[in-house]
């Protein structure tokens, strides 16, 4: 039994999105996954965790959700139930995947000598690579490092710098758009909308935002600034709303309680444009899409491509030999 604790120095830097990916390129070897994401809480409540729910459908990994994340009152709890957790998950399996806390390196230290656990760092692009690798090579078996989210722009300069350090690196996935998009469906149940018109298209993928221009004069040569956009607009603002039908729009949200124009509509359904409409501000709605679009909103589909991506920047060769696997 292999146990692989993946952390990361900060959150949201990708470490549900690389274990799935390494999870799935281990079971085309034909081994068997089991998953554990504890959670430290000193006080409050803990707020529901929809990526473990999917991870656990995803992968059939045949255990209740609230049974692969663990809640503990400090790091002490943790250690102390981690060789029990263990015993638990890894019945029948061959390789566990243990979601680390993030920006707690000495954790990771921790739970690799109690548990002699692989570790795996997921790392945002940063530019301090001699820090990384000292924090990350403290650790016992170290297996390498996967560096997430490096601007295409930075891609070549960063691979000179990090390989120049020595560090063990299992990838280096750079920004894609395919990440940070939602199609229209995706965006009008998240932001819990209706889509109205044109559901023909609702799988179409939306890879910019833009808010309604405060005046409709420039309004077109505002909305052509982006492609592939959704444009969040007053619903009592129809010039605004034909407006950007005027340019490449792959759908508008509508705010508020208004009626839509028929006119509006019309148009969209000319131009094959969908319609959402959300009873809420826009300011509210532009806070949902931040945080789907930061990594902490996966559902099936956007898993599917995030782990098409991990794989393709994945060594696969440096990461089965870090896992001691043939």
């Amino acid at each position: 039994m292999i146990s692989v604790y993946v952390t990361s120095s900060f959150a949201n830097a990708g470490k549900t999105s690389a274990i799935a990916a390494i999870a799935s390129i281990l079971q085309e070897h034909h081994l068997e996954i089991a998953y554990f994401k504890p959670i430290i809480n000193q006080v409050g409540p803990v707020t529901a965790d929809n990526d473990t729910a999917l991870i656990s459908r995803y992968f059939n990994l045949g255990e209740n959700p609230d049974t692969i994340r663990t809640v503990y009152s400090d790091e002490d709890a943790l250690l102390g139930g981690i060789k029990d957790v263990c015993k638990v998950l890894c019945t029948g399996k061959d390789i566990l995947f243990i979601e680390g806390i993030p920006g707690n390196i000495k954790l990771a230290r921790d739970i690799s000598e109690i548990i002699d656990a692989a570790v795996i760092g997921v790392e945002v692009y940063r530019t301090d690579y001699q820090e990384i690798q000292n924090q990350h090579e403290s650790v016992k078996n170290h297996a390498g490092i996967i560096f997430n989210k490096i601007p295409q722009s930075r891609l070549s300069i960063t691979k000179e710098n990090i390989m120049s350090c020595g560090m063990k690196i299992l990838g280096m996935v750079p920004e894609e758009r395919t990440l940070i998009s939602l199609t229209v469906k995706e965006l009008a149940d998240n932001l819990d909308g209706k889509l109205i018109s044109v559901e023909e298209r609702s799988t179409d993928m939306i890879t910019n935002f833009m808010i309604g221009a405060m005046t409709p004069t420039h309004g077109s040569e505002y909305y052509n600034i982006k492609k592939d956009k959704a444009v969040i607009i007053n619903s009592e603002r129809p010039d605004m709303q034909l407006a950007a039908l005027e340019t490449p729009t792959r759908c508008l949200v509508l705010t508020g309680v208004k009626q839509v124009s028929s006119i509006v509509l019309r148009q969209a359904e000319a131009k094959k444009v969908p319609v959402i409409t959300v009873d809420d501000t826009i300011n509210n709605i532009v806070k949902k899409i931040e945080e789907m679009i930061t990594c902490r909103y996966l559902n099936t589909e956007r898993l599917n491509r995030t782990i098409a991506v991990f794989k393709k920047y994945m060594d696969t060769e440096s990461l089965l030999s870090g896992l001691s696997i043939r």
